[in-house]
């Protein structure tokens, strides 16, 4: 495949490929480093402060969080290979770490192992990549004791646009993260600013969902070679994330952000507009399902129909299932079939991979019991 040269001094890395086919995100180093600056002043880092990261480093994520904000901070690094329950149990005893970069499925399985003794320098978790469950949230309160700070951004805009802050009291972090239907990604990071628009270009009032848009100095120079995809990514004056939330206020009158979901991972059921990260978000809350996720195939009487791809616990039933979501969703939006498997595929960051879902399952054929992908 021919590729056209890269800009000098520039980054590049390719999209995740979780909802569409990947591209090539063009970063600036200063946008790189604007966005090490935001991660300094937002997590207080520098000298004495250490941040134990084991996410892949050619993901955005793993470089600019845990790589170039602590070199810009003058703070130090540890870098695992990966995540392995045994070697992240000695490196936290080891190296006693103040911050911890991580995705939700790794504060999944921390959660659910013998607990691990942080020392009383440890600060919070810092999880992105992927949605955040309160169940999760709360599950890392009550096993480990610390919080989890939430992070959005996309490789377009150079990692992190938004975090919770780190200054909640109490009250506030229970509010927000636990109890909350959906924990928040916080507010807005130095050096670049968010919104939520409506269709028509305009701001959405508070508690009004509509799209996440983004402008400022982290925000990438475009595709690489990719013109098109420039041209719908970008307007207004806005990079168009094509993620969906909405705000609200918080404490000293800043404004936090909260993400429904995105505009691919919609079906239209009929006629009406059915979020999967809703669905498998109700999914999640059985304590029969350990895991879930969904794609839509074509129906001759729905228009689209639900799939829901389950990784079962015990006491797992599709009637029982069913009622459940009848408490959100219409009837006819129900899935029309659940697919039991041992793992549900994401990328390393823990996105899910609905095209591979799709492909392995959009067939009634290939859908037998307790299929394992």
């Amino acid at each position: 495949m021919f590729l056209p040269p890269i800009p000098a001094g520039d980054l590049v890395f390719a999209t995740s490929g979780s909802t569409a086919a990947s591209k090539l995100a063009v970063q600036s180093h200063y946008a790189a480093m604007v966005n090490a600056e935001a991660l300094t002043r937002h997590h207080g880092l520098g000298p004495g402060e250490r941040v134990l990261g084991c996410l892949p480093i050619c993901h955005v994520n793993g470089l600019h969080f845990t790589v170039l904000a602590t070199l810009w901070s003058g703070a130090e690094a540890v870098l695992l290979p990966s995540f392995q329950l045994q070697g992240y149990r000695d490196a936290v005893q080891r190296f006693e770490p103040t911050i911890a970069s991580v995705v939700p499925a790794i504060l999944e399985q921390l959660a659910a192992a013998p607990p691990i003794e942080f020392g009383g320098g440890f600060r919070y978790f810092v999880s992105a990549a992927a949605p955040l469950t309160a169940r999760t949230v709360g599950n890392v309160w009550q096993r480990l004791g610390v919080r989890v700070v939430q992070g959005y951004g996309l490789t377009e805009t150079t990692n992190f646009s938004t975090t919770l802050p780190t200054d909640l009291d109490e009250a506030e972090y229970h509010a927000l993260m636990i109890d909350a239907e959906v924990p928040t990604v916080g507010v807005a990071l130095f050096g670049n600013e968010v919104a939520i628009l409506r269709d028509d270009g305009s701001t959405a009032a508070p508690g009004e969902n509509g799209e996440v848009c983004v402008r400022g100095h982290n925000v990438m120079r475009g595709y690489l070679g990719n013109p098109q995809a420039n041209s719908e990514a970008f307007s207004g004056g806005w990079f168009h994330t094509g993620d969906l939330g909405h705000t609200f206020c918080g404490s000293g009158g800043r404004t936090f952000f909260t993400l429904t979901g995105r505009r691919r991972n919609l079906a239209k059921v009929l006629g009406m507009a059915i979020s999967f990260e809703e669905m498998e978000r109700r999914l999640r809350d059985l304590g029969t399902v350990r895991d879930a996720a969904c794609f839509a195939v074509p129906d001759r009487l729905r228009g689209e129909a639900i799939v829901a791809v389950v990784v079962p616990a015990p006491g797992f039933d599709e009637a029982a299932t069913d009622e459940h979501l009848s408490g959100w969703f219409a009837t006819g939006a129900l899935p029309v079939r659940y697919v039991l498997v041992g793992v549900v595929p994401r990328t390393q960051t823990g996105k899910i991979l609905r095209p591979e879902l799709s492909r392995a399952f959009a067939s009634p054929k290939s859908l037998l019991p307790q299929e394992v992908l």
